[in-house]
């Protein structure tokens, strides 16, 4: 239902319903959120260490490209989402066959593709630490630049004083 909803109004309500609370806005934490969001984090803190060492291991180069690594990485997550969507039957092809939508999540899966090809490729001139702190600290000044400018969206002032805190800690 929630994946079927096209703005986020009826996202937040029908993530209300589901929860039954309208005096809360914000959903129950459940125990696989919490595991899905560590697994995240480790994961994305893994990632630099492990293109280091395979660089570190192959005399201070990758032995791959970086376009093929995010080609390989993309087309394995079609394969996951037609998986998903054949696991749905009917109701997952219906979900799927929204032309408008499908554009916007092409373009952006190019702007994503293309943003990891680029983070790959400049893993072989930075050491981890150098592409951990400056990527994620400027990746996190774009989206809420970029937040501002297309979407109007302010962010609340203490998540503006958290952004300054990290950029220039």
């Amino acid at each position: 239902d929630v994946i079927a909803s096209s703005t986020p109004e009826e996202m937040s309500q029908t993530l209300l319903r589901k929860t039954g609370s309208n005096e809360d806005k914000r959903p129950a934490i459940s125990v696989e959120l919490v595991v899905l969001c560590l697994a995240h984090v480790v994961l994305n803190a893994s990632g630099p260490i492990m293109l280091h060492w395979v660089k570190a291991q192959n005399g201070g180069t990758y032995p791959f490209s970086g376009a093929a690594l995010a080609f390989h990485a993309y087309s394995a997550a079609v394969l996951l989402g037609l998986f998903w969507v054949g696991a749905q039957g009917a109701e997952g092809l219906r979900q799927l066959n929204r032309p408008i939508m499908f554009l916007k999540f092409g373009a952006l899966a190019v702007l994503f593709s293309t943003g990891d090809t680029l983070s790959v490729c400049s893993m072989e001139y930075l050491d981890p630490g150098t592409f951990s702190l400056v990527g994620k600290a400027l990746a996190m000044v774009l989206a809420v630049g970029l937040s501002r400018i297309f979407l109007g969206r302010r962010q609340s002032q203490a998540q503006y004083q958290l952004l300054g805190a990290i950029m220039f800690s």
